[in-house]
């Protein structure tokens, strides 16, 4: 955390005292059952950022970062393998005023970044919700979705529809 404790870990933009912090935070240690799950998303996230010849709109009110800084730091942020540190920048991109400055396609891609972050950082309530939005709405990782959509709900203790998740991605993807 950076000197004011403002809860962001560097190299973070931070809301609270308007700064970008220089960098300062060990990498996340990595458990041996989550090293697999965790870079197999870094890769399909990998993926999603070649497939970016967009550019981002621009527009910011003074003093607040912009869209494309947002995403920038978040990336950035993905590309370390750190997608819990990259929860905070995608939550604010996920706002209707931010969301509407990125381009069509990142505004397809936001959401499954989102869930991505929220499963990584344990919080798989919030997402599965977002697996659940990013199902049907994004069907280049349909695949990914329906896993990373059973994967939250098992983990969950929520056995049924898991198990719907998983026939779901057999039934669409029987190679997988």
């Amino acid at each position: 955390l950076h000197p004011r404790d403002c809860g962001v870990v560097p190299p973070a933009f931070c809301l609270k005292c308007r700064q970008r912090h220089p960098y300062n935070a060990p990498f996340l240690q990595l458990w041996d059952g989550e090293r697999m799950s965790r870079w197999r998303l870094v890769a399909v996230i990998m993926v999603l950022l070649s497939l970016c010849g967009e550019t981002l709109a621009t527009a910011s009110q003074q003093g607040q970062p912009s869209a494309e800084e947002l995403l920038t730091e978040a990336l950035q942020l993905v590309r370390l393998g750190r997608l819990p540190d990259a929860l905070l920048p995608l939550r604010h991109l996920n706002t209707p005023r931010l969301r509407g400055q990125l381009t069509s396609a990142w505004q397809r891609r936001l959401p499954f970044l989102l869930a991505a972050a929220y499963f990584q950082s344990g919080d798989y309530g919030k997402a599965a919700l977002h697996f659940e939005r990013v199902r049907d709405s994004y069907p280049e990782l349909r695949d990914y979705t329906l896993w990373y959509l059973g994967e939250a709900l098992r983990r969950l203790d929520r056995l049924p529809p898991a198990r719907t998740a998983y026939e779901w991605l057999l039934d669409a993807f029987p190679d997988s």
